[in-house]
C-alpha cells in the first residue's frame, strides 16, 4: 500500500481534500524517488562544506518501522538523545523525528540512569 505523497509522486494522482493536497504538493518538493524508494532530501547548511557535501538523500522510514530503528540503533550504546538525532538522521527520516526520538531516549532507564 502507498501513501498519498508516494501516490502523487508516481502518478499525479492527489486526494480530493484541497488542504491534503496542498501539504503533499508541498511535501514532494523535498522527496525524491528512486527505485521505489522515497528519500527526504535536504540542503547541506553548513557553508564551508556545502561544495562537497551539497544535497543529502535519507530513506523516508514507515511509521510501523521507527520504533525497530530506535530499538536497533540504540541497542548498541547509550549516547544521549543529540547523537541518537545524528545517527538515525543521517540515513534515516520520519515524521516528528527530533520528538520522538528524545521521547524515545528520555524513557530509557539506563540512560536516564546514566545522566544523573
Amino acid at each position: 500500500m502507498t501513501g498519498p505523497l508516494v501516490k502523487y509522486m508516481m502518478i499525479g494522482e492527489l486526494p480530493e481534500d484541497e488542504k491534503q493536497a496542498r501539504k503533499i504538493i508541498f511535501q514532494s518538493e523535498y522527496h525524491i524517488l528512486k527505485e521505489g524508494v522515497l528519500y527526504r532530501v535536504r540542503k547541506n547548511q553548513n557553508r564551508k562544506s556545502q561544495l562537497l557535501f551539497g544535497i543529502s538523500e535519507c530513506k523516508v522510514l514507515p511509521q510501523c518501522l521507527v520504533m525497530d530503528i530506535l530499538k536497533s540503533y540504540h541497542g548498541f550504546a547509550h549516547q544521549g538523545i543529540q547523537k541518537m538525532i545524528g545517527i538515525i538522521s543521517s540515513e534515516f527520516w520520519f515524521e516528528n523525528l527530533y520528538g520522538i526520538i528524545k521521547k524515545f531516549v528520555g524513557a530509557c532507564p539506563g540512560c536516564v540512569k546514566g545522566k544523573k
